[in-house]
């Protein structure tokens, strides 16, 4: 009896062992993919010579936001990317924008809804570019189709092209470039990729 339950014990230390060998595993884990997320901010940075910083605000009695900022001047055009995660009690939101600034600005003014995806068809909606090969993997919706074909040259469907699978928003606003999405940026590419598209985007000819 005294060996049955000493066997028994041994199990359970045994189980308890290997729980805690697991868990830890677990924690190394979240702890390094923390800092190889931390990580590409700075990296990011050095590769396309500008700065990077973060700012915490908000207040005690109102919600508070977190943001990490790139922003520099690349190739003579002036740039910005920003990740803003805002905590108001139990509600999180997280939001990623790329900032350029066209470089011969037209006074035009309209949003286009991008879709990254697959295999899309030819829909009423949707503004196609006359690029087979792009309007299969990238649907836009706009009110302006000419002023988002325009927008949307060669370079500019490269780099939307190359966007992880998701839905994005590029705005111009008289010369003022933007694309957002609403998740938080985990690879390296997720900063390069959206800073390509607004550096692209600003050399593009809007009529």
């Amino acid at each position: 009896m005294l060996l049955a339950m000493s066997t028994y014990e041994m199990q359970q230390w045994a189980m308890i062992v290997a729980g805690g060998v697991v868990f830890i595993g677990i924690v190394i884990a979240i702890v390094r993919f923390l800092r190889a997320q931390d990580a590409i901010w700075p990296a990011c940075a050095k590769k396309f010579g500008i700065a990077f910083r973060e700012e915490d605000g908000g207040s005690f009695t109102g919600p508070s936001t977190r943001s990490k900022i790139l922003e520099g001047n690349v190739q003579g055009t002036p740039v910005r990317l920003v990740f803003t995660h805002e905590q108001s009690g139990r509600m999180h939101r997280r939001g990623t924008r790329a900032h350029a600034r066209a470089y011969a600005p037209a006074q035009r003014a309209f949003n286009v809804q991008i879709e990254r995806g697959y295999g899309f068809q030819p829909h009423f909606h949707a503004v196609p570019t006359g690029d087979p090969a792009f309007d299969r993997i990238v649907q836009m919706k706009c009110d302006v189709p000419d002023a988002a074909r325009a927008l949307v040259d060669p370079n500019v469907r490269a780099a939307l092209a190359a966007l992880p699978v998701g839905e994005y928003a590029l705005s111009y606003d008289r010369g003022e470039i933007c694309l957002s999405f609403g998740r938080d940026p985990s690879s390296l590419q997720d900063l390069e990729i959206p800073l390509h598209v607004v550096l692209a985007s600003a050399r593009a000819r809007v009529a």
